[in-house]
């Protein structure tokens, strides 16, 4: 991932970017970021402005290097039942798009979807030492959310 830097009195100093997780599936950019958040509770519980202008941003900086990036908020928690669940999705609001036309039309700055995950199938792949099949089903929900 490209790196953002300061360049403050004549000398540059490197930030850096480093997303949750970050996985390549058939060429494309997956960007995952877990997000601890009581999200039953409420959308006022979803991540806000600076969880998502971060998230744009590793989207953007991944453009140059692969024709597809997907941006998706992990919330761990239990999911009626279901492994993985397809929640919903943010995105900067550019006034061409309605409710119509979810998710397929993504925008300037493209979608972050949010995928819930129950927390034991995690555990249970990390145990595992990492779980192919979890990988897989996360990336083709992603792929096609709905």
């Amino acid at each position: 991932i490209p790196t953002p830097y300061w360049y403050f009195r004549n000398q540059k100093k490197q930030t850096i970017q480093i997303p949750d997780i970050l996985t390549e599936y058939n060429g494309s950019a997956f960007v995952f970021d877990a997000k601890y958040y009581q999200i039953a509770r409420g959308t006022d519980k979803l991540p806000g402005w600076h969880d998502l202008v971060k998230q744009f941003f590793y989207a953007l900086s991944l453009k140059d290097k692969y024709n597809i990036v997907y941006n998706s908020f992990l919330f761990p928690g239990t999911f009626n039942g279901a492994n993985i669940e397809y929640l919903g999705f943010a995105r900067v609001n550019d006034n061409s798009l309605t409710i119509d036309n979810l998710p397929e039309e993504k925008g300037y700055f493209g979608n972050i979807l949010a995928i819930g995950i129950d927390v034991s199938v995690v555990l249970n792949g990390y145990i595992q030492n990492g779980n192919n099949s979890l990988r897989h089903e996360i990336h083709m929900i992603v792929i096609s959310p709905t």
